[in-house]
C-alpha cells in the first residue's frame, strides 16, 4: 500500500514536470532541473527531495519530450515509436515499467 502511495505521488510528479516544461520551455531560463526541484518540494515525500531525482526526472523528461517531437503527428504515438524506433524504451534511464504516464503530451 505504501508503495503504490509512493508511485502515485512520482507518477503525479513526472506528469506535472512534463506539463511545466512544456509551458516554460520557451522561456530563456527555463531549467527543467530547477522545475523538478520546487516541484518536488510540494508533490513529493522529503526522502525523494534529492539531486538524484531531479536530475532523473530531468533526463526523464526532455527523453520524452524528444520522443514526442518524433511521433508529433501520429495518432497512436506508442505504435508510431515502436515502428519507426523499435529500441525507443531501452534509452530511458529507467526502466518504463517503473514510470507510468502518457507520452503524448
Amino acid at each position: 500500500m505504501l508503495l503504490q502511495k509512493e508511485n502515485a505521488k512520482l507518477n503525479h510528479f513526472f506528469k506535472s514536470l512534463l506539463e511545466q516544461y512544456h509551458y516554460k520551455r520557451e522561456q530563456p531560463d527555463c531549467d527543467i532541473k530547477s522545475i523538478a526541484h520546487k516541484l518536488s518540494m510540494a508533490l513529493l515525500p522529503r526522502s525523494l527531495c534529492n539531486e538524484v531525482v531531479y536530475k532523473l526526472s530531468s533526463d526523464l523528461v526532455q527523453k520524452v519530450v524528444n520522443l514526442q517531437k518524433k511521433v508529433q503527428d501520429s495518432d497512436n504515438p506508442i505504435s508510431a515509436l515502436d515502428e519507426n524506433y523499435p529500441e525507443w524504451r531501452d534509452t530511458f534511464p529507467l526502466s518504463l515499467e517503473n514510470v507510468c504516464f502518457a507520452v503524448n503530451y
